[in-house]
């Protein structure tokens, strides 16, 4: 939702004020969506900069910057990422998907990750890989090499483009509010010393009386991505930031050798 905000409006950047209240109610319902634990996003004067809403989870501030958009224009951003599709890598990873939303409170829904949007691990892995690579996204695949019995070669996968989600300056935007999440918001958990860390928290919920689901998706280092990872923790006690952000932590110092 943030990369939609950021592409369809040629204006905006980290620091543009945007529309973010303690709660909100989509047109035509008195339903109430408010910031995790209700509380205010930024000082509490019903605006914040984008960055803040970003770093600080703010779920009324896409809500309306989803419904600002417009549900064609949110479609398309994520048909960019690929939702709607199926892939194989070889293995079947089932489409994502962004639906076509009945009215802008289902659209306000969707827009912060609730109402019936889908998505699967690998997407999202997907989408914060684009966000690392300048707003590339590659087609995923599991196998690089195949080998004889007598690790002779057989083939080797060839890289393949996807296709462009996002403009560089919209990437190069992404990866700031990205590393500003790890330094100081939700994602604080996910910093490593020597290595700078760009990541996002999500907390999805399911049901009144269901552990939510907490997500965490980072890549790192940010200025040079090596890794690309995404933590998903079904009906988790925690949150994204609580629970799966150090999960994240340990992949990436794994793989980083720190």
């Amino acid at each position: 939702t943030a990369v939609a905000m950021l592409e369809n409006d040629p204006d905006m950047t980290p620091d543009t004020l945007v529309e973010a209240p303690t709660s909100w109610s989509p047109p035509g319902t008195s339903h109430e969506i408010y910031n995790p634990g209700q509380i205010a996003c930024g000082d509490g004067s019903g605006e914040a900069t984008l960055r803040q809403t970003f770093i600080q989870s703010c779920n009324t501030a896409y809500a309306i910057g989803g419904v600002d958009v417009g549900a064609d224009n949110m479609i398309d951003q994520a048909n960019k990422f690929g939702l709607g599709e199926n892939f194989e890598t070889p293995l079947l990873v089932t489409a994502s998907r962004f639906p076509e939303p009945a009215n802008d409170a289902e659209l306000a829904m969707d827009s912060f990750g609730q109402q019936d949007i889908r998505v699967t691990p690998m997407q999202m892995a997907m989408i914060t890989s684009a966000i690392a690579n300048d707003g590339e996204l590659m087609t995923p695949y599991l196998v690089n090499r195949t080998l004889t019995a007598d690790l002779e070669e057989v083939s080797t996968t060839k890289p393949n483009k996807y296709g462009d989600t996002m403009s560089e300056q919209t990437a190069a935007y992404m990866q700031e509010m990205m590393v500003e999440d790890v330094k100081s918001g939700t994602g604080h958990r996910a910093a490593i010393d020597g290595v700078e860390v760009a990541g996002k928290t999500g907390t999805a919920e399911i049901a009144s009386g269901v552990l939510p689901h907490a997500w965490f998706a980072a890549f790192a280092p940010a200025d040079d991505p090596q890794i690309a990872v995404v933590v998903l923790l079904e009906n988790d006690p925690g949150d994204g930031g609580t629970s799966a952000a150090p999960v994240a932590r340990e992949i990436i110092q794994a793989k980083l050798g720190q």
